[in-house]
């Protein structure tokens, strides 16, 4: 009787303690499940916000004037700290457009049509329209880390190295028919840098000045493709379309 009525004794005190284990643990994972939450919504909402804006002034300029304050405060919250990086937000083979650039004026830039990127595993394709899908000009190559290791970042900053290895115009007179093409002697090779990125927007910034060369008459000297610190902001065509009746992918010449 004495052994058994240690053995309840002992198994009373364990229940005890760890009723009381559990009583101190509650608050701990209460709070630790709120710094998560407050840690995510730290980032969420400000791209959210930024995607929205920009996406309201494109389907409609004329209605949703950019405040350019407010949207450079934006992008100045996103990448002022390190954020999460999923390197498949990058390489998701979707379009993004190019929405809104800080800094120096890159050569692709025309204000009245439409210019974007998309990569894929370790390939991209530069688009940018001179009259609408219609005729546009490309430049396809590769991307890879600037600094390999054996674990990818988990964080941004992300450098990457950039090669164009062929460029050309399209020119679509039957939308049936798949565009004339004409091949441009265009090569360069440049730097990247993912400022930040999620499934549906991404901040990305040229560290250095990049030129092309393949370019006649010497030009290549003179002509910038993207100055340095050319920074842009690139929404998801999926996102920009997504209430688009007829779709949620752009219809860019390049895919006719």
């Amino acid at each position: 009787m004495l052994v058994i009525s240690r053995l309840l004794l002992v198994f009373y005190l364990c229940y005890c303690c760890n009723g009381l284990s559990l009583r101190l643990l509650k608050p701990l994972v209460r709070l630790y499940s709120l710094q998560t939450v407050t840690t995510e919504a730290e980032v969420r909402p400000e791209a959210n916000q930024l995607a929205s804006q920009l996406i309201r002034h494109y389907h409609h300029p004329n209605r949703s004037p950019l405040n350019e304050e407010r949207i450079d405060n934006l992008i100045s919250d996103l990448i002022s700290s390190p954020s999460a990086y999923d390197p498949s937000d990058l390489s998701n083979s979707k379009l993004y457009l190019s929405l809104y650039t800080v800094g120096p004026k890159p050569l692709w830039l025309n204000n009245f049509n439409v210019a974007g990127q998309q990569y894929s595993d370790g390939s991209v394709i530069n688009y940018s329209e001179v009259n609408g899908p219609n005729l546009y000009l490309t430049a396809s190559g590769h991307y890879a880390l600037s600094s390999p290791s054996l674990s990818p970042p988990s964080s941004c900053p992300v450098d990457y190295s950039v090669s164009v290895t062929s460029a050309e115009i399209g020119v679509v007179l039957n939308p049936r028919l798949s565009p004339l093409k004409l091949n441009l002697p265009i090569r360069g090779t440049g730097s990247l840098r993912v400022l930040y990125a999620d499934r549906n927007l991404r901040i990305l910034t040229t560290p250095k000045e990049t030129k092309g060369t393949g370019l006649p008459f010497g030009l290549d000297e003179y002509i910038k493709w993207e100055g340095e610190g050319t920074t842009v902001v690139q929404v998801n065509e999926e996102k920009v379309f997504e209430d688009d009746a007829n779709g949620n992918v752009y219809k860019a010449g390049y895919r006719l």
